[in-house]
């Protein structure tokens, strides 16, 4: 997710903030990761939610976006990683260290 800046750590609180509230205990997010997006003016946001699969953690992050629309954000769910390939790529870190 991206946001416009207005300074990096300042912006990242008030995403993570903005991103907690709009949560319901029914979407069941256990942890918002936040970080400054390197290249460009914004922060992404890595939601983590306890869902059996990933399209029920799509659904339950889309609900969560939905809920933060706010004047000024501008916020989209993009999946770079399938979750079974992160699965896959952390287990063969795990083994080579």
């Amino acid at each position: 997710m991206t946001a416009p800046a207005h300074g990096a750590e300042r912006l990242g609180e008030e995403l993570r903030s903005l991103l907690s509230d709009a949560a319901l205990p029914a979407d069941r997010l256990e942890h918002v990761y936040v970080q400054p997006d390197g290249a460009s003016p914004s922060v992404e946001a890595v939601l983590f939610f306890a869902r059996r699969t990933l399209g029920e953690a799509e659904q339950a992050a889309d609900a969560v976006l939905a809920r933060c629309a706010v004047d000024g954000w501008r916020l989209s769910r993009r999946s770079t990683v399938p979750l079974a390939t992160l699965v896959e790529l952390s287990a063969y870190g795990a083994d080579r260290g």
